[in-house]
C-alpha cells in the first residue's frame, strides 16, 4: 500500500485554462477518497497527473513520501479504470483481466482470484459482448486490480450505466477497494455515489479544493455555500436574508417573514458583523408543526407541491423568499411595527408562478416585501415564488394537499449561515 500526497498541485494548459489550483490533500495507506464536483472542475485531471498521464504546472506528487513527478505512468504502478470499458471484443473475460500480466509467472492464478473478489468466476470463459453493462465494468475493475498496483484510480466508472445498477454497483466497488486495502481515488459528479463508497469526501470547483472531510462532515458541516449547495439530494433550501439585532437576538428577513434566532445563540456576534447573509436548510432539518414554535425559529407557506415517495412525501412550500436590499440605510431604518406583524401573523404567501406564468404579464402590482415597505426587488431578481422550501415529510402519518398553509419549524443547530463571499458563518 502507498499514501498518495498532493502538495500545491496546479495545471494550467497551453490555451490557458487552469484545471487544477494549489491543491493540497493527503490520501493515508488503503484510503479511498472520492474527488467530488460539477463537469469541469479538475477533478479528472487530478486523477491523470497521479497517473502521469500529465505533467503538473506547479506542485508535485508524492507517493509514499516519494516524489514521482518524473517518473514515467509505467514505472508507477498505478491502475486506472474510465467510463469506458476498453475491453478487447475478442478475448474472454479470463484473456481480458490476464492481458496487463501477460507471460508473468501464475498467471491463471492471479486471474482466478481476481475474478473470485469481483464475483466473476462463473463468466470468465464468456466475451464482452455475453456480459452486461455492469459485468463489463467489473471486468474492467479486475483487470486493474490483478496487477496489484499501489494506487488504483477510477474515473467516473459508473457514470454510464443506468441508475438502478449505478446503486447496485457502486457497494461492490468500494467493498472490493476496501478488501484489496489499495490506496485508492474515486472521482465522480454524483453526490450520491461520493457519500455512499468515501471514506473522505474532497469537493472541487474550478480546479480549487473547497472541504475534504468525512462524508457526514461534509453533508452537515458545509464549508461554502457551494458545498451545501452541491450535496443532499434534495438540495438544500438557501435564502438571501438581511440581519439585524431585536431584544438581543438575531433577526433574518427573508423577504416575506421573519426568523428568529434563539437568545444565546453562539453566532450570534459573528451574524451582526453582517448585513447580509445566505440562509441555508437542508430538507431533514426542517418538520413540520402546528402550532408554531414559541421561540420563532419557524417559517410558513402555502403547498405548492408534493411529490409522493412512498414512504415518504417531498414538499414544496411556497414560503416567498426574495434578496433583500444590502443598503446599511434600509436596515437602520426598518419599522419594529412592521416586524412585530410579521412574527406574529405571517401574510399568506402568493402563489407561485411557474415557468408558463413568468411569460404572462402580471394582472395587478408586486407586492411589497419585508421589513422594507418601499422596498421593490430589482427587474433582475428572483421572480415571486422562486423562493421554494422544500422538506422531508413521513407518509405514514398522512401528506399534506396543494394549497394547503404549512407551518415549518427550523432545527437551529442544523441553520446553516454564509457570508456575502460563500464562507461558513460559525
Amino acid at each position: 500500500m502507498t499514501a498518495v500526497g498532493l502538495d500545491h498541485l496546479g495545471k494550467v494548459f497551453d490555451d490557458g485554462t487552469v484545471a487544477v489550483n494549489d491543491l493540497s490533500l493527503d490520501i493515508a495507506d488503503g484510503e479511498l477518497v472520492v474527488l467530488l464536483g460539477p463537469s469541469g472542475c479538475g477533478k479528472s485531471t487530478v486523477l491523470r497527473l497521479v497517473a502521469g498521464l500529465e505533467a503538473p504546472t506547479t506542485g508535485h506528487v508524492r507517493f509514499g513520501g516519494q516524489i514521482v513527478d518524473r517518473l514515467p505512468t509505467r514505472d508507477r504502478n498505478v491502475a486506472m479504470v474510465f467510463q469506458h470499458y476498453a475491453l478487447y471484443p475478442h478475448l474472454t473475460v479470463a484473456q481480458n483481466i490476464g492481458f496487463p500480466l501477460r507471460s508473468a509467472p501464475g498467471v491463471a492464478e492471479l486471474v482466478a482470484n481476481a475474478a473470485a473478489r469481483l464475483g466473476l468466476t462463473d463468466v470468465l470463459d464468456r466475451r464482452p459482448a455475453q456480459l452486461s453493462g455492469g459485468e463489463r465494468q467489473l471486468v474492467a475493475m479486475a483487470r486493474a486490480l490483478v496487477r496489484q498496483p499501489r494506487v488504483f484510480l477510477l474515473d467516473e466508472p459508473l457514470a454510464h450505466l443506468d441508475a438502478g445498477l449505478r446503486a447496485e454497483l457502486r457497494g461492490e466497488v468500494a467493498a472490493t477497494a476496501r478488501r484489496v486495502g489499495v490506496t485508492t481515488l474515486y472521482v465522480t459528479h454524483d453526490q450520491a455515489e461520493a457519500l455512499s463508497v468515501a471514506d473522505r469526501v474532497a469537493v472541487l470547483r474550478d480546479g480549487v479544493l473547497q472541504q475534504v472531510g468525512t462524508p457526514a462532515e461534509v453533508y452537515d458541516d458545509p464549508a461554502t455555500v457551494f458545498v451545501a449547495a452541491f450535496l443532499g439530494t434534495p438540495r438544500a433550501n438557501l435564502f438571501e436574508g438581511a440581519v439585524y439585532p431585536v431584544d438581543g437576538r438575531v433577526a433574518v428577513d427573508l423577504g416575506s417573514q421573519v426568523l428568529m434566532l434563539p437568545a444565546g445563540d453562539a453566532r450570534t456576534a459573528a451574524l451582526l458583523r453582517h448585513e447580509r447573509v445566505t440562509i441555508g436548510l437542508r430538507p431533514d432539518a426542517l418538520r413540520a408543526t402546528v402550532p408554531a414554535p414559541a421561540d420563532g425559529a419557524s417559517l410558513h407557506g402555502q403547498v405548492r407541491h408534493v411529490e409522493n415517495h412512498g414512504f415518504e412525501g417531498i414538499v414544496h412550500l411556497d414560503a416567498g423568499g426574495l434578496p433583500t436590499p444590502p443598503a446599511h440605510t434600509m436596515i437602520e431604518t426598518a419599522d419594529p411595527a412592521h416586524l412585530a406583524g410579521l412574527l406574529a401573523d405571517p401574510p399568506d404567501p402568493e402563489p407561485r408562478r411557474g415557468v408558463i406564468g413568468r411569460l404572462l404579464p402580471r394582472t395587478e402590482p408586486p407586492r411589497r416585501y419585508g421589513l422594507y415597505p418601499a422596498y421593490e426587488p430589482p427587474a433582475d431578481a428572483r421572480d415571486i415564488g422562486d423562493g421554494d422550501l422544500v422538506l422531508r415529510i413521513p407518509a405514514a402519518g398522512g401528506l399534506p394537499r396543494p394549497g394547503e398553509s404549512l407551518t415549518v419549524a427550523v432545527d437551529p443547530a442544523r441553520l446553516l449561515l454564509f457570508d456575502s463571499t460563500g464562507a461558513r458563518i460559525r
